[in-house]
């Protein structure tokens, strides 16, 4: 008697909790305008030649028509990788980056690009000479979405 009054109460204690737990699913919103700028080793702010002067830059498609990259005493080029860009130190000059989307029409390559990623002088640079300062602004607000400063140190 015991043991079926001890094998229904457990059941029962069961039961009522399987029922009573509710689940809790986690939700995520997928951000449109979300980007990200980030070196890829040896993250801090101080940038090596040829060591640690590669940078994630990461933008999506629909959000590339407005941003624009300016850069103090440095360029972000691009290399084979779509999304790692090289920074190159140039002292004294400002450059301003810019996605531009590509006529798809007059395009011969076998995987064309939507964007052609290019950059143009912007005049001189008023840091100091070891001083290269990145920012990414939203054109169409006019806003800084991210400012960056490092310090470059030449290996040689």
């Amino acid at each position: 008697m015991k043991v079926i009054l001890y094998i229904s109460f457990t059941l029962l204690l069961f039961t009522t909790n399987f029922f009573t737990q509710t689940i809790n699913l986690l939700k995520f919103k997928k951000e449109a305008h979300q980007l990200y700028f980030f070196q890829k080793k040896n993250q801090n702010d101080s940038i090596f030649k040829d060591q640690n002067d590669l940078f994630y830059l990461v933008i999506p498609a629909n959000y590339k028509n407005n941003i624009n990259i300016l850069l103090d005493n440095g360029q972000l080029i691009e290399t084979n990788n779509d999304s790692i860009f090289k920074l190159i130190y140039i002292g004294g000059f400002k450059y301003e980056s810019f996605f531009n989307a590509v006529d798809k029409v007059n395009q011969n390559n076998l995987q064309p690009k939507p964007f052609e990623y290019k950059t143009l002088i912007n005049g001189f640079s008023i840091l100091e000479k070891n001083r290269i300062k990145i920012q990414i602004i939203n054109k169409k607000e006019d806003v800084i979405i991210l400012e960056n400063n490092f310090i470059y140190f030449n290996n040689q």
